[in-house]
């Protein structure tokens, strides 16, 4: 068996080791344009929880200083979405800066400005959407005030009464028979006015 002087030795490590951020026997693709291969959400996902990041998935290792929020965004309609953006291996993040609203159509974008580590860059922009889900309203309801106020005493016999409520309602569930006005225990007579 023959052993290697160690000149030649530290020579051998350093080929095996590599150099910068090539990783020998990878070859790295110097002509060839890097791609987006995969994205979460996916295009067309609808029902997207509010509270998602979204992932980039590339065909190989990019450029880490060319992923930015410039050419990794995401908007709704023409508006942009703030947050931030990490990246590591083949993989980049959007990470917003609140939750997204929810019912809305979003639009990812990776722009031809993200390149791989020899500096190839996208060939076109890489565009997708998703849709957020809508949220259901768990909460129920409540009368927020009252005019006149509960307890009040000396009110005119002809004042309005009316009630504000903490949401929305729907007018056909506040009628004569859900909201009614009593003289101890006898309804009093009135319209239900929205």
């Amino acid at each position: 068996m023959q052993l290697l002087r160690p000149g030649l030795l530290l020579l051998a490590l350093t080929q095996l080791i590599g150099c910068g951020d090539r990783v020998v026997g990878w070859p790295i693709d110097e002509t060839v344009a890097p791609a987006v291969v995969a994205t979460l959400p996916s295009n067309d996902d609808a029902d997207v929880d509010p509270g998602t990041t979204v992932s980039v998935f590339f065909s190989e290792a990019m450029d880490p200083a060319s992923i930015s929020l410039d050419t990794l965004t995401l908007t709704d309609g023409t508006t942009a979405v703030a947050g931030t953006v990490d990246y590591g291996g083949v993989v980049a993040t959007f990470v917003p800066a609140a939750p997204l609203a929810p019912g809305i159509l979003y639009t990812g974008r990776v722009t031809t400005g993200a390149t791989d580590l020899v500096g190839n860059a996208l060939a076109d922009d890489y565009v997708w959407s998703f849709r957020t889900t809508i949220l259901q309203d768990e909460t129920p309801p409540q009368v927020s005030s009252t005019v006149p106020a509960s307890g009040a005493t000396e009110v005119a016999v002809n004042a309005l009464i009316s009630a504000t409520f903490s949401e929305p309602m729907v007018p056909a569930t506040v009628s004569g028979t859900s909201f009614t006005v009593l003289r101890g225990t006898t309804p009093v007579a009135g319209t239900v006015i929205e």
